[in-house]
């Protein structure tokens, strides 16, 4: 009788809890060790915890296919929910037992004698590294938990974090605070801490087309419904899945539904900042000169009336120096806290 192949899984958010719950449940593999960096599972969903954090992709269709959740509260999840839906899943499928936690894998190499894998981790308990040998080496570090921050940023003296690195330590309230690019997290962030900070500058490289997000919470029948009859939570989200399949054509060329799909687009993002945005300088500097779809195209209803809010300044001049005590732009102009007491900062 033949040996059953050993896996070796890196991280445990969606795609690491997937793979675990697929082979033990299609497969028959017991012998699965996964080796997640952090204190607990979920990834992405794990290291980011800042304020407004959700999720863009309606819940129904971020969620396993094979483990439906007829009980999510909205049709955008937040992040607190979500990290409580994989933890679900994974103890309903026993997985904890697999992994490691607080355990990195910090190198890995096929050895072709043993046809095998090298996997070399190493404990946040422990100085010392560890060999693991493996047939089969599944990845599944995502990399929107790891936080990079320009070493010219470091000059600032004040608290200073990334989004996927949220120090809720830090009181914002009453202070001066900077955020650095205005991309997915920073629209969820920014309408979060808008009304409970002093001034609130936002640097933009490059306007984003957005949508609106056209959120709203599931009513007790519905949850009922999709709870009794899982067949029309399956129609649901099979509904919703057609729907985001078929905005691919609104970025298509040559064909009459592309052409049709790219302007209703259009027209939804540009009425969505017209409506949202009453200055019209700033509705300029937030439209996007590109066409939609060549970057990330975001949803968000509150971003914009964040933006026009009084205590809140749009900033799209070049960032030439981060000092002490704030952030320099070509034109000479430096936006910081108190000299003897530094502002927080959020990069």
């Amino acid at each position: 009788m033949s040996r059953k192949p050993s896996v070796i899984i890196i991280g445990s958010g969606a795609s690491g809890l997937c793979a675990a719950i697929k082979l033990r449940k299609e497969l028959d593999l017991d012998v699965i060790t996964v080796f997640e960096a952090e204190a607990g599972l979920g990834g992405t969903w794990l290291a980011n915890n800042y304020p407004g954090c959700a999720c863009d992709v309606p819940s129904h269709l971020y969620s396993f296919s094979f483990e439906p959740n007829p009980n999510w509260s909205t049709h955008y999840a937040s992040q607190p929910e979500i990290l409580e839906y994989f933890n679900g899943v994974a103890k309903k499928y026993d997985v904890l037992k697999h992994i490691r936690f607080n355990t990195t894998v910090v190198g890995a190499s096929w050895i072709e004698e043993q046809k095998q894998w090298k996997v070399i981790v190493q404990s946040k308990n422990s100085k010392e590294k560890e060999e693991f040998y493996s047939d089969i080496l599944i990845s599944g570090a995502g990399p929107l938990r790891i936080p990079k921050i320009p070493e010219e940023f470091k000059e600032f003296k004040g608290p200073l974090f990334h989004t996927a690195k949220w120090d809720s330590k830090v009181n914002l309230k009453g202070k001066k605070v900077a955020i650095v690019g205005s991309g997915a997290s920073a629209i969820q962030v920014v309408p979060s801490i808008a009304r409970e900070v002093d001034k609130l500058y936002v640097y933009q490289r490059t306007p984003s087309w957005i949508v609106p997000r056209n959120n709203f919470p599931y009513p007790g029948w519905a949850k009922s419904l999709f709870s009794t009859f899982p067949v029309v939570a399956s129609v649901w989200r099979s509904l919703i899945f057609l729907k985001n399949e078929l905005s691919f054509y609104a970025f298509g060329q040559d064909s009459y539904m592309s052409s049709i799909m790219s302007t209703v687009a259009n027209r939804i993002a540009k009425k969505h900042l017209l409506t949202s945005v009453p200055n019209e300088e700033l509705r300029e500097k937030l439209a996007p000169k590109y066409r939609m779809g060549c970057k990330r195209i975001l949803v968000s209803n509150d971003f914009y009336p964040a933006m026009s809010l009084p205590n809140v300044e749009l900033i799209t001049d070049r960032i030439t120096k981060v000092t002490e005590t704030g952030i320099q732009t070509p034109s000479g102009s430096r936006r910081h806290g108190r000299p003897k007491e530094p502002r927080p900062d959020r990069f």
